[in-house]
């Protein structure tokens, strides 16, 4: 009930302020860190990484590892993925979402938005082909 719930629901602005990375499932730990590393080099803040967060990873049962849904609304930023391939790809969509880019794994390839966002609003269910 619970997912045919989050599937219906409409996305909605979620703020970009205090941020918490939540994440229970330990395959998606190193996105998460990723994630909350680069949020607060985007943001100027410390973002911490726990179990409970408004920006949270959720596993599903989905059977392709790739695959991933981001969905924004005013209490939290959702990303859910069966496997951590899918955690990666989904925090890379929300950061590009952010405005960051990456074009090569070296600071010097890096860049963080001037001025980002201050709320986002996403609604994301995407199956990359990356094999």
């Amino acid at each position: 009930m619970t997912a045919a719930l989050f599937l219906l629901a409409a996305a909605s602005a979620f703020p970009m302020a205090d941020l918490r990375v939540g994440v229970a499932e330990p395959t998606f730990a190193p996105a998460a860190l990723r994630l909350s590393d680069i949020l607060g080099r985007i943001y100027g803040t410390t973002v911490p990484t726990g179990v409970v967060g408004n920006v949270r990873f959720e596993k599903t049962d989905w059977t392709d590892d790739q695959r991933y849904e981001i969905r924004t609304t005013g209490e939290a930023v959702t990303l859910r993925a069966a496997g951590a391939k899918g955690a990666s790809y989904a925090a890379a969509d929300f950061l590009h979402a952010l405005g960051y880019r990456c074009f090569a794994p070296t600071a010097a390839w890096e860049i963080l938005p001037a001025n980002p966002p201050r709320t986002v609003t996403l609604e994301r269910n995407e199956t990359p082909v990356f094999r």
